[in-house]
């Protein structure tokens, strides 16, 4: 298949194909590291529900409460990470999901049979909108991890509409974070003006 290709094309075939597994890898990652957010919510629950039984029958600390809310809130610190870190990994996916475009491109160049074949282009690349299935997906985190800023937040306030704020609030700053860090960066141009090896200038 690749006798007849340049070396120039076998190394975009060869980045092709590294993007196309990076994108799987990046679905694999996430899934993992929701499943270990969720896990550790589940771990948690389930001792806290023990150690309340526990601490009824036989007081154990102070004010118990105290405890669980700044449990709770320093879990939620962790859940925002998790976002973080899914956020980042789409942004990666889908900067990739640009080099195997750019790849198609230069093969297909103006064989539109070909590309009504492959229907992908730059009409169909993804961004990190409201509407993916990825986005939701994240979603369940964001309203999971809010909720347990809400119960900690009650604990320490007792206060039911101050609970509530902060779960509207923390809904809300982390779809913003998601939907920003998840976005890739504008596609570098380059030319004999602006080779690949120029050092970026700062920003203003």
């Amino acid at each position: 298949m690749t006798d007849n290709l340049s070396r120039e094309d076998e190394f975009l075939l060869k980045e092709y194909y590294t993007a196309t597994r990076l994108t799987f890898h990046v679905d694999e990652m996430r899934s993992k590291f929701t499943n270990l957010f969720i896990t550790i919510v589940g771990a948690a629950a389930a001792a806290i529900s023990i150690l309340i039984q526990g601490n009824a029958k036989n007081p154990t600390f102070g004010n118990f409460e105290i405890v669980l809310g700044v449990f709770f809130l320093l879990l939620a610190v962790a859940g925002i990470l998790v976002i973080v870190v899914i956020a980042k990994l789409r942004r990666v996916q889908l900067e990739h999901f640009r080099i195997t475009n750019n790849v198609r491109k230069h093969f297909l160049g103006t064989n539109y049979p070909l590309w009504n074949v492959v229907e992908l282009s730059d009409r169909t690349l993804p961004l990190p909108t409201r509407r993916s299935g990825t986005y939701f997906w994240t979603l369940v985190l964001i309203v999971l991890n809010s909720y347990v800023v809400a119960l900690g937040v009650y604990l320490l306030l007792h206060s039911l509409v101050l609970g509530l704020l902060a779960l509207l609030l923390l809904i809300l700053i982390q779809d913003d974070l998601y939907i920003r860090l998840a976005n890739p960066p504008e596609p570098q141009v380059y030319s004999q003006e602006s080779p690949p090896d120029q050092e970026s200038q700062p920003a203003d």
